[in-house]
């Protein structure tokens, strides 16, 4: 099974993919977690994200298709496809192997709530600036991704993550007929 978790920062992507991931034992590819790790380790790729600016896409293309193979197509990415070259890239690449995605989950919440979140974490690279830039991009670079699924004949559920936790959870248990 292939789920997919794309959404604002903030949204709530990744608490709601490891609920998934535990509740139907896939492994849960975070690309923002791999990332921050890898980010530890070089200073280039650390300024690149604390700018807000998304990392190379050919590297981070790189490092979840490896994830993908090493996890025998069956796992939950969450926050990829970031662009629609990453969405193309990734249906290529399933398609080639005989596979396809399952669900697309799109996380929301409304502005206001997404920084106070995104603020609260207290990550280094969360400053009022960089939220505003990393909401601009998920606009203009990942919102057209949702729409290229939905030509490729996958539904995108919506859920608005804005509300108490049980509840959303409740919401995508009944999407994926967990019980």
């Amino acid at each position: 099974m292939i789920i997919l978790f794309l959404g604002t920062p903030g949204a709530g992507k990744t608490t709601l993919a490891k609920f998934v991931s535990e509740k139907l034992n896939l492994p849960l590819i975070d690309v923002g977690e791999i990332l921050r790790r890898l980010a530890e380790q070089d200073p280039a790729l650390a300024q690149e994200m604390n700018s807000g600016e998304l990392a190379d896409e050919g590297e981070v293309d790189r490092i979840v298709f490896t994830k993908i193979h090493d996890d025998d197509y069956n796992f939950i990415l969450d926050g990829f496809p970031r662009t629609l070259t990453q969405a193309q890239a990734l249906t290529h690449l399933l398609n080639e192997h005989g596979h396809r995605i399952d669900h697309v989950f799109e996380v929301t919440a409304p502005p206001e709530l997404l920084k106070a979140r995104i603020l609260a974490r207290g990550r280094a690279d969360d400053t009022e600036k960089v939220i505003d830039e990393r909401l601009e991009i998920y606009d203009r670079e990942t919102r057209p991704v949702l729409d290229f699924l939905k030509t490729r004949d996958h539904k995108v559920i919506k859920l608005d993550n804005s509300g108490p936790l049980p509840d959303t959870e409740k919401e995508l248990r009944g999407s994926l007929n967990l019980h």
